[in-house]
């Protein structure tokens, strides 16, 4: 479990999270959607200590540490498609396997899921967008992580295998009893999944929980939507909804 409490940050004189309390459970997803400046990739950057807290605690299960035995079990794709650019995509792979000594049946199985046969024998930089960060996706499962963290990781990637990648993830998560959390842009197409959403905005956690969680919430407050999209839309465009969920 990921526990961040009492968590905010800021660049200079602007605040982008403002006091963020929750708990990352085990055995789930978690999408994080929002508009751009939203403070997903801040929060993302924190979790991963590679932006230092100024206020607040991030813990992994029992300790504020990220400690060398979490880092080997953790999963990490950035924004950036980055791939070292001399290195073929199977030398790429054969470098974690041999780091986290991982057998080969595992490692097959990802390039299989990855679809990444016919890219082994590719150098990195010569690689498409969509074909980087499925290498890359590869990358962050090869040492069976028990913590993941993704920003925007389905960036170019095709639309069936979208979908396959994203059964692949709930299994992950079911089997390995994972925590997995990333950041989305295509919440029409995420609402078709068991994920635990979160929505933040301008720094905040406005709404959090599962499809049938948020349409509770929101019909408490007597509000009706057709769709995640819809409601998505309508936070960034009503300011009297944002005002509400605020105050609740």
């Amino acid at each position: 479990m990921i526990t961040v409490k009492d968590l905010s940050f800021s660049y200079k004189t602007k605040q982008v999270l403002f006091n963020i309390n929750f708990k990352f459970e085990k055995g789930n997803i978690y999408c994080l959607v929002g508009e751009n400046g939203a403070g997903k990739t801040t929060l993302l950057e924190i979790i991963l200590k590679l932006k230092q807290i100024q206020k607040g605690q991030i813990i992994f299960d029992k300790t504020e540490t990220l400690s060398n035995s979490i880092l080997e079990k953790t999963g990490v794709v950035f924004q950036e498609n980055t791939l070292r650019p001399r290195l073929k995509v199977k030398e790429e792979i054969d470098a974690y396997k041999d780091l986290y000594n991982v057998e080969k049946i595992w490692v097959d199985y990802i390039i299989n899921t990855f679809k990444l046969d016919a890219l082994l024998n590719k150098i990195g930089n010569s690689l498409s967008g969509g074909e980087r960060r499925r290498v890359l996706m590869a990358l962050s499962f090869i040492n069976k992580p028990e913590y993941i963290i993704l920003d925007e990781p389905f960036t170019g990637i095709d639309t069936k295998l979208r979908d396959e990648l994203r059964i692949f993830l709930d299994d992950y998560v079911r089997d390995n009893n994972a925590t997995i959390i990333f950041s989305e842009h295509n919440i029409l197409e995420c609402q078709k999944y068991n994920y635990s959403f979160i929505f933040m905005y301008a720094g905040r956690f406005l709404l959090t929980g599962k499809r049938k969680d948020i349409k509770s919430t929101l019909l408490a407050i007597d509000y009706e939507y057709t769709d995640l999209q819809e409601l998505y839309l309508d936070i960034w465009e009503r300011t009297e909804l944002v005002e509400k969920l605020i105050k609740k």
